[in-house]
């Protein structure tokens, strides 16, 4: 059984249902569950492919790197890429990739940390604050138009609903324990 396109959703922003029968067809599964599982990704990639897009636009390697440039804007002071790889939630070494990238490029700068000289530092360039610049109001924008179809408690709602599924989310590293998860269910 697959997921079918809710006859009732609007044309853009298709929404899939599970068929009936699903959990028949597959003991143990949710029907629930899978569907809205489902949803959540397609709603990804279309989160992710609008941000490649807008990276594009504006000369940006990726979102990742976007990032980078927006925290290094933010700080406002040159940063260590372990500090830009941990208010990122990533590795060490794909954060090397994307300060490389954004070096090649122009947008940022690495050079020798002052007093440590096993560390680096990584600083804004001239070209990565114009991006920022330029990238943030239409981004920021985009983020209110598409929040405008829930009203502000639904927002809150919302808020409240994506911190328990990113606290309940598998992780590809750790695995999931699903005994335990489902009996915090």
């Amino acid at each position: 059984m697959s997921p079918q396109q809710d006859p009732a959703a609007p044309s853009e922003g298709s929404y899939a249902r599970v068929e009936g029968g699903f959990e028949a067809a597959w003991p143990g599964a949710d029907a629930l569950a899978t569907e809205l599982a489902i949803n959540l990704m397609v709603l990804s990639g279309q989160l992710q492919a609008f941000a490649e897009a807008e990276c594009a636009r504006h000369g940006v390697p990726s979102p990742a790197a976007f990032n980078v440039l927006t925290i290094l804007h933010g700080a406002g002071e040159p940063l260590p890429p372990s500090v830009i790889a941990a208010r990122m939630f990533v590795a060490r070494p794909t954060m090397t990739g994307v300060v490389r990238s954004l070096a090649r490029r122009g947008l940022v700068r690495v050079r020798q940390h002052p007093v440590d000289g096993r560390m680096s530092l990584v600083e804004l360039t001239a070209t990565g604050d114009q991006a920022v610049r330029l990238m943030r109001p239409e981004l920021h924008a985009a983020e209110k138009h598409w929040m405008s179809c829930l009203t502000r408690q639904q927002q809150d709602q919302l808020r409240q609903i994506l911190a328990a599924l990113v606290a309940n989310a598998p992780h590809p590293v750790r695995g999931t324990d699903i005994d335990d998860s489902a009996s915090r269910g």
